[in-house]
C-alpha cells in the first residue's frame, strides 16, 4: 500500500511539473507590440531623445526616422555635429509628427515621419531645415510624400554658403574609410 501511495505521489508531482513546463513553453508572453502610430489630430509629441542626426525618440511614438534625408552616423565624420545640431533644435520640445502614409515604418520598425516645430508663424519642417543648414543631405530612398527635388536646391545653397558640415568639408556626406 505504501508503494502505491509513493508511486501515486510521484506521478502527481510529475504531472504538475509537466504542466508548468508546458505552460512555460507554449504560453510565453507575446512579443511586445510596437507603439501605435500617431492618429490625425493627436500628433504633437515631446522629443525625449536624439539618437543621431536623422533619428529621434518621441514620447508615445518611439523611434522616428526622419524621412527624405540622411545624416552621418555617430562616430562618422560630421555625425556628432549633426546630432548635436538636431538636439539643440528639438530636444525636450513639442514637435508635430507627420507619419508617412505609404510606408509608416522602416525595416528596423522605426516610424518614418516628417517632424515639424510648431510655431504661430508657421510650422518649421525640421527634415528640410537640416538639409538647408547643411547637417543632412537629401535622400532619394523611399521618400514617401517628400519631393526630394524641391529640397536639392536647399542642399546646393548650403554647400555654396558652406553651412553646417559643408564648413568642415566640401563633401561631408561622402563615405569615408573607418
Amino acid at each position: 500500500m505504501a508503494m502505491k501511495t509513493t508511486r501515486r505521489a510521484a506521478l502527481v508531482a510529475f504531472l504538475i511539473l509537466a504542466v508548468f513546463l508546458a505552460r512555460g513553453l507554449f504560453l510565453r508572453s507575446p512579443k511586445p507590440r510596437p507603439l501605435p502610430l500617431p492618429q490625425p489630430g493627436a500628433n504633437i509629441r515631446l522629443c525625449s531623445r536624439v539618437i543621431d542626426g536623422d533619428t529621434i525618440i518621441c514620447e508615445g511614438v518611439g523611434k522616428i526616422r526622419l524621412i527624405g534625408i540622411n545624416a552621418p552616423e555617430l562616430g562618422a565624420f560630421g555625425g556628432d555635429t549633426s546630432a548635436q545640431f538636431l538636439e539643440n533644435l528639438i530636444l525636450r520640445k513639442q514637435v508635430k509628427v507627420e507619419v508617412c502614409p505609404v510606408n509608416p515604418t522602416d525595416r528596423y520598425r522605426r516610424t518614418r515621419a516628417i517632424i515639424y516645430l510648431p510655431s504661430p508663424t508657421g510650422d518649421k519642417n525640421v527634415n528640410q531645415y537640416l538639409v538647408s543648414q547643411g547637417y543632412a543631405e537629401v535622400s532619394p530612398l523611399l521618400p514617401c510624400h517628400v519631393d526630394a527635388n524641391q529640397w536639392r536646391p536647399l542642399q546646393e545653397e548650403a554647400r555654396r554658403n558652406k553651412r553646417g558640415l559643408y564648413a568642415l568639408s566640401p563633401n561631408p556626406f561622402a563615405r569615408r574609410p573607418q
